[in-house]
């Protein structure tokens, strides 16, 4: 076998294994997709091999026989060391590339398994962030004060009788602080009506609470300081009286008490209505009762305990 053919042999088991090697480290489709092109290399190849061989031998035939071979030999020989070197710096740059691929595919795989668990991490970090979060809106609403009618009732009016305590309502609130801090009072407003409830309450009526009152948790404090009564100028009139003690009207007071916690929040109110409740066959009845009345635009009471 002639040197030329030798070398061209080399080379194409270089050329055809090398990709070989970087192929098992790619993607299916990529393996095979080389493993269809390199047969086709390897015939190239083994093609040229074969002509190159046979226009030699007959480029030699044709020459004189007095030509000496020695150096068309030595150039062939030196042609099959330059072909395995190479063939070697082939194969090594495709060893050292399927090294580095495997090293990239496990440094893939490690940030992989790095990502997983700090996506752990992070979902059991807000986990905790939202538990720590109610705990501490629960801990905020059982710190803030929370204001509760305590008592609702005409207050004393000496010998008057009960038209009297009709035609000019005098009521006595009382407020109690439910909650654990004091509840700072700002300000307040009461309505009495005969006729049925505005969609939306109207307070006509709203007065300021100086800033040094305060409900100390547990504790029951007077709004205003005295009695709500109506003014002479908003007294109900003869044929409101006779209609609520006929029970074709009923007496309706309704009003609010906005106050502030500790912390400054401004938005936290007291709502109520209270309709009266009687016995309309008794013109003096010994019992009367307020009930509560309205929506929950009117009144926010609820059961404390």
């Amino acid at each position: 076998m002639k040197p030329a053919l030798i070398a061209t042999i080399v080379l194409a088991f270089a050329v055809h294994f090398a990709p070989w090697c970087e192929a098992k480290e790619k993607a299916a489709e990529i393996t095979y997709c080389s493993n269809q092109q390199q047969p086709r290399a390897l015939a190239v190849v083994f093609a040229f091999a074969v002509h190159t061989n046979q226009q030699g031998s007959a480029s030699r035939n044709d020459k004189g026989q007095n030509d000496s071979p020695n150096g068309d030999d030595t150039a062939q020989w030196i042609l099959i060391g330059i072909t395995g070197i190479t063939a070697g710096f082939i194969c090594w740059q495709a060893w050292e590339t399927r090294k580095a691929s495997q090293a990239a595919n496990k440094s893939a795989g490690v940030m992989e398994s790095q990502t997983t668990i700090l996506q752990q991490a992070l979902s059991h970090a807000e986990k905790s962030a939202n538990a720590a979060e109610t705990s501490a809106q629960a801990a905020m609403g059982t710190a803030i004060p929370r204001l509760m009618l305590f008592s609702f009732d005409f207050a004393p009016m000496g010998a008057a009788n009960f038209a009297a305590k009709i035609q000019y309502p005098k009521i006595r609130i009382v407020v109690k602080n439910y909650g654990q801090t004091p509840a700072f009072l700002k300000s307040y407003g009461v309505e009495f009506t005969c006729e049925p409830l505005p969609e939306e309450p109207v307070y006509r009526h709203t007065k300021p609470i100086p800033p040094e009152h305060a409900v100390e948790a547990g504790h029951t404090l007077g709004i205003p300081f005295g009695d709500i009564y109506v003014t002479p100028k908003e007294f109900l009139s003869d044929s409101d009286i006779r209609d609520v003690m006929d029970a074709n009207k009923s007496l309706v007071v309704y009003g609010f008490v906005r106050y502030e916690d500790f912390f400054g929040s401004t938005d936290r109110e007291l709502r109520f209505c209270k309709r009266l409740d009687f016995d309309p066959t008794n013109p003096n009845p010994p019992w009367w009762a307020w009930e509560e009345y309205g929506n929950q635009k009117y009144s926010n009471q609820q059961n404390p305990n």
